[in-house]
């Protein structure tokens, strides 16, 4: 009887060592299993940030900014949407990837003449989370702190705070906003 329990014992530690073996394996060797792929369609979770349903829209926005810079082109496109929601979920979306949103740059300079200040807001600080990258930015944003929307021009010098060293043409105006 004791011959069988060693035996036993023996086998099940066996089995759970090569189990262990074989799952450190698997994580080690590579988590692309984990990565969206390449062909991840955006297109629907767009849509999506305009639905009625608040957890739907949040849920959409989460998963977009989780595919990252796959995700960029896409969003690209929908700051041009008609639906300002959509234009500031995307640019919203795109601060949240943060540098790897940077081909996004150029279009979210351009957002900064939107009609609808929420998206011109949004869009500023997407730059500032993109940082170093958004260094293009600095003339348009040194001219937002002159806005007459205390919260752009708030956000504006924040977001040159977060460029950093690039944006050092800002101190100047940045001194003059100094009460």
């Amino acid at each position: 009887m004791v011959k069988h329990t060693r035996v036993w014992l023996v086998a099940t530690v066996i089995l759970k060592v090569s189990l262990l073996v074989l799952a450190m394996c698997l994580f080690a060797s590579s988590n692309s299993w984990a990565q969206p792929s390449p062909n991840t369609n955006v297109a629907p979770l767009i849509k999506k940030l305009t639905d009625d349903d608040f957890r739907i829209r949040h849920d959409a926005a989460e998963a977009v900014v989780k595919i990252g810079s796959q995700a960029v082109p896409a969003l690209i496109e929908a700051l041009h949407n008609d639906d300002r929601q959509v234009r500031w979920r995307a640019a919203s979306a795109l601060g949240q990837i943060g540098a790897e949103a940077a081909p996004a740059v150029p279009e979210l300079i351009a957002r900064l003449q939107d009609e609808d200040e929420y998206v011109r807001r949004i869009s500023v600080y997407a730059l500032g989370e993109i940082g170093a990258e958004a260094a293009p930015a600095v003339p348009q944003l040194i001219e937002a702190l002159q806005d007459k929307d205390r919260n752009l021009r708030v956000i504006s010098a924040y977001a040159l705070g977060k460029i950093g060293s690039e944006a050092s043409p800002a101190v100047p105006y940045l001194i003059r906003r100094i009460p």
